[in-house]
Parts: C-alpha cells; structure tokens; sequence
C-alpha cells in the first residue's frame, strides 16, 4: 500500500539527483561537439538521510557505503522493472515515482501500489517453494526512480558494514528488506 508521507518529501529527494554529462567522439576523447553523451547521475546522500523514510533510519557513513554498491534507475511510464529471468539479482529501493507488482501469468495487479520508502525484488534474498526467483513482474505506474542492489553487492555492503563494526546498521536493512518482502508475499498468498 501507499505509505502516508508529506507532499514535498518526494519533492526533495528528486531535487537530490543531479546529472554530470560527459560528451565523448567516436575515439572516446571529449568533444564539445557531443556526438557519444554518457550520463552520470548522482544523488546526495544527505538528501536521502533527511527526506527518504528508509535512509533516515541510516548513518550517513551506512548510505554513502550502500549507494557505492548500487546503481540508479530511471523508469518511464509502463518499463518493466524486473520479471522472472530478467534483472534476477537485484533489489530496489523505491527512490520516487510509483511501481506495481503484476501476476507473470495474468497481467493482475497484485497488492497495491507502491512508492517512497517501500523495497521490492527483495525475494530473492528468501527461499521459493516453486524454485523461481521472481514470483511477479515489476512495472513503473509512472515515471520513477529506484536505487538498485545486485545481491552480491549487497554481501559486500555487509561485509563493509561489520568491518567497521556496524553490524547493527546492517541488521536495519534485513528488516527492512524482511519486512516488505513479508507484506508482499502475504499479498501473493491471497490473490
């Protein structure tokens, strides 16, 4: 469902996203000229740290380690997130925007509708009964943003993480991801 949050905390975050563009030619050197552009997009982590309702739980040390480890997506209206066999080992975390889970077989749409502060993909970190990692497809209601985790990376946060002797601000992220990948999984056991 829907998590309740202040109109402008979506707002925020997406004003936290800037772009660095490298305009490269053919032969990789720069070029004003602009024939190859390659973009990098940034998000503060500050921003996360003050607005997100799931980065504010986190040090700023913790988001600066996660964000290291990921990568951002954009999704336009309708662009599929993930499906079985297709961006199997990766979670998200819902940066704006709005995403809904989708049967694989039906097309019906399971649950509701989610967005700031919800995680999805996290099933693949639990087992399945029927063997599959993805037991739904994920699609973008609107333009969105997520934070995307490939599940090895998300190893190296922890190992990270207990290295600096912050196994605590690990063990808030498995709850997080825990908690969510229980509301969904209740969702799917009911459709």
């Amino acid at each position: 469902m829907e998590k309740q949050l202040k109109p402008e905390v979506e707002k925020e975050i997406k004003e936290g996203f800037f772009e660095i563009k490298k305009k490269y030619d053919d032969d990789g050197d720069q070029d004003n000229k602009g024939s190859n552009e390659e973009t990098q997009v940034y998000v503060s982590h500050l921003c996360l740290h003050n607005f997100h309702p799931i980065f504010c739980k986190f040090e700023l040390e913790t988001i600066k380690i996660i964000l290291h480890y990921s990568s951002i997506v954009y999704l336009n209206k309708g662009q599929t997130l993930y499906a079985n066999g297709y961006n199997d080992s990766f979670l998200y975390v819902v940066l704006f925007g709005r995403i809904r889970l989708y049967d694989p077989e039906t097309q019906m749409k399971i649950g509701k509708t989610l967005n700031l502060g919800w995680t999805v993909g996290e099933e693949i970190l639990f087992k399945s009964e029927n063997g599959k990692q993805r037991m739904d497809v994920c699609k973008a209601v609107i333009e969105s943003c997520v934070l995307g985790i490939e599940k090895k990376n998300l190893l190296q946060i922890k190992k990270v993480l207990q290295e600096k002797g912050r196994n605590d601000e690990f063990v808030k992220l498995e709850v997080v991801l825990r908690g969510n990948h229980l509301i969904k999984k209740n969702w799917s056991n009911s459709k």
